[in-house]
Parts: C-alpha cells; structure tokens; sequence
C-alpha cells in the first residue's frame, strides 16, 4: 500500500524490487504494471511474469540476476566431522494458495529419515514466521522437530539463511526463495524439494527447479533415508543443476548480480533526467 502511495510522485520513474526469486504465486501481480520497471531475476522470472499475466508490457522487464546474494555473510555453523544436511522449509503464508510449507504435512518425518542416514548433522533452520506460527499444525510439526533433534544436531529459528549455506553438504527445502539461493551460491550440492500437494505435475510446471532436484513427498518419503545416502555418495543432478541455474539466474557468477543492478539503476536515473530535461511545467488555466 506505501508502494503505490509513491507512486502519486509524477516527476519520478518507479521501479518494482521483489524480495527476491521465487516461484511462489505471490511472486507476480498485477501490481507491477503500475511501475515503470519490473527488476527480475532472469528468464525464468519472465516466463512467470508471462504465463500469469495479461497484456503486460514486457519491456518493463529488466534482468538484473540476484544482487540480494552478494552481501557473502560470515558463516555460522561450527566446524563439523559429519557431512551436513540443511532442512529449510517456508512458512504457510498469508493464505491457503500461498502455502508451499512442509512442516505440518512432512517435516517430522523428514527429519527422522534424515537423521537414520549415517555420519550426518542435522541442521534446521525454517523460516522465522514458522517458529511463531498461530496454525495449529505447523506449530505442532515444529515442535516436533525440534524434540527429535539432540544436541549434537543444530536448530536455527532466526539468523541470516545465507550464512548457514557454506557449511552444508545437501539441502532439503520447499517452494520458495530459499532453495533458489542455494541454487545460486551452492550449485555444486544437491537438492531436495518437498511438496506438499502431492501433484508432481503441478510442481514441475510452477517450479523448474523441481526438474534437478529429488522431490519429496508420500510417494518418495518412505525411502528418503536411502535417497539421501545416495545423493551424498553420487549426485546425479549435479549437470542439470547447473542448466536450470542459467534459466533463474543467467551465467551470472556471485559478486556480478550487483554490477547489473547498480548499471540498471544509472540507466533509469540517466532516462529519468533525459526526460525531465525536456518537460515543461503544465500551465495552469487562471
């Protein structure tokens, strides 16, 4: 709402700023045809933008890749012997379409084939709203996990996501931003997507990244241990992960996401200014 109250601002160009790349139905609106640029994250973000919405002006659409994933934080994770695997699930979101969470539906179980795989830390670290969730369900699942986890395991309910990456070895996660940061800055380690619908389907057409990652869900659950064991052993999307980065993300390296933003940013300033240059003030009728 304080987004589109600027936009009263006649004498400036707007432009759209996502908190990020997702493929989360929240991730496009018909809002952005209210701004004057829409930055994106790459291809696939444009097909997003394509697919569910009409008569938008694609022109509008500037690529600048992932500047948010330059910032390279500290890590946080102790040192460890054991080979780590990440458990990152989203929260269930503002409203039932917007619920990719697989807390409540299988994240206990998640963990406890997790935790059978041998020579394995376990590192939880769900997003924060999960912690404090009002929903019955996913409050519950939380509190689960975090039970099954003994010491020698890591629980995370707040803190920075992208400075636990550099010590993890495999991650597990949902539909959500998260699993594409890591697919930015870790391509070289596996993935796995939970899917709380049970419609691979319909995951595969709303998240290409599902196409190089082992999909979680009650077909594949009851064999998540020896999956995990393998995929630590033998990491057969590895080649593929790296086609479905170029798709998200270009042949954009960390550190090069920030140039583009800043050179996208000079360019609206520089075409802003071009067209106050040549405006004349309106006259008013006496």
């Amino acid at each position: 709402m304080h987004n589109f109250h600027s936009l009263t601002q006649r004498h400036l160009l707007h432009v759209h700023v996502n908190h990020g790349e997702s493929d989360k139905i929240c991730m496009v609106s018909n809002q952005v045809k209210a701004y004057d640029r829409v930055f994106i994250a790459g291809e696939a973000a444009l097909r997003r933008h394509r697919a569910a919405l009409m008569e938008l002006d694609e022109s509008k659409l500037v690529a600048v890749g992932r500047p948010q994933l330059d910032l390279n934080p500290a890590p946080v994770l102790p040192p460890s012997p054991h080979r780590t695997i990440l458990y990152a699930p989203t929260w269930e979101g503002e409203n039932a379409s917007n619920n990719y969470t697989s807390v409540d539906v299988l994240g206990p179980a998640i963990v406890e084939k997790a935790l059978a795989v041998p020579d394995v830390r376990i590192v939880y670290k769900p997003h924060p709203r999960v912690a404090t969730s009002r929903q019955p369900s996913v409050a519950a699942a939380h509190r689960e996990i975090v039970r099954l986890l003994s010491p020698e395991h890591v629980v995370l309910e707040q803190g920075d996501i992208l400075a636990v990456f550099p010590g993890c070895d495999l991650m597990i996660t949902d539909v959500s931003s998260v699993g594409l940061d890591f697919l930015y800055l870790r391509p070289d380690q596996p993935m796995f997507i939970a899917d709380r619908y049970d419609d691979r389907e319909r995951l595969h057409a709303d998240a290409p990244v599902s196409s190089c990652a082992d999909v979680i869900d009650s077909a594949t659950i009851g064999l998540l241990t020896r999956t995990l064991a393998q995929r630590l052993e033998h990491d057969e999307y590895r080649e593929a992960r790296t086609a479905v980065r170029r798709l998200y993300f270009g042949d954009l390296a960390p550190g090069e996401s920030t140039a583009r933003f800043l050179a996208a940013i000079d360019d609206t300033v520089r075409t802003r200014d071009s067209y106050l240059s040549v405006s004349t003030p309106m006259e008013v009728p006496a």
